[in-house]
């Protein structure tokens, strides 16, 4: 998250402000609402981004876990 708030603080920086960083975090996180990405941009330039928001944020972004399928092997514990 750190990294996408890094990037975002640039973007805002370099290439006009916060609807340029919300645009940014729109295509990183499509969940999120134009107006739902500006006020997580302004709460990130303010110093906090929302609970609500930051939660959205992180749900998007965390790839599912995706447990690997049993694995059986024959003759290595013995022949059991």
């Amino acid at each position: 998250m750190e990294e996408l708030h890094d990037g975002l603080r640039t973007v805002a920086e370099a290439a006009g402000g916060r609807t340029a960083a919300a645009r940014a975090l729109r295509r990183k996180v499509p969940g999120l609402s134009p107006a739902h990405a500006l006020a997580h941009v302004t709460g990130l330039l303010a110093g906090e981004v929302p609970a609500p928001l930051l939660a959205v944020a992180r749900q998007e972004l965390v790839d599912p876990f995706e447990p690997a399928p049993a694995v059986h092997t024959h003759g290595v514990d013995g022949g059991r």
